[in-house]
C-alpha cells in the first residue's frame, strides 16, 4: 500500500476522534463558563453588600482561568468566540484572567 493511501486511512480514522474531542473539549469548557456565570449572578450589589463577594470572586476567576486553559486547545474560531466570553464574565466580576 502507498503512503499516501496509508495517510488517507489514517486521516479518515482519526477524523471523527478528532471532532468528538474538540466537542467534548467544548461541553467542559462552557459548563466553566456557566458555573462562573451563576457565581456572578450571585453577587448581590458588590463589595461592602455581599458578604460572599470575595467567595464568589475567587470561584469565578478559577471556572475562568480553568475554562481558558481547556478552551486554548479549540480551533480557532470556537477558541476566539470563547475567550471572548470569559473576559466578559471577568469584566463584570473586575477580575484579570491569564489568557
Amino acid at each position: 500500500m502507498s503512503d499516501f493511501v496509508t495517510d488517507s486511512i489514517l486521516a479518515a480514522i482519526e477524523l471523527p476522534a478528532l471532532a468528538e474531542n474538540t466537542a467534548s473539549r467544548l461541553r467542559k469548557v462552557n459548563s466553566l463558563i456557566n458555573q462562573a456565570d451563576i457565581h456572578l449572578g450571585k453577587i448581590a450589589g458588590g463589595p461592602g453588600k455581599d458578604p460572599d463577594f470575595d467567595h464568589h470572586r475567587k470561584e469565578i476567576k478559577v471556572f475562568l482561568e480553568n475554562a481558558a486553559k481547556k478552551a486554548k486547545r479549540l480551533p480557532t474560531k470556537l477558541r476566539e468566540a470563547t475567550l471572548r466570553r470569559i473576559l466578559d464574565i471577568a469584566e463584570q466580576a473586575g477580575i484579570e484572567v491569564s489568557i
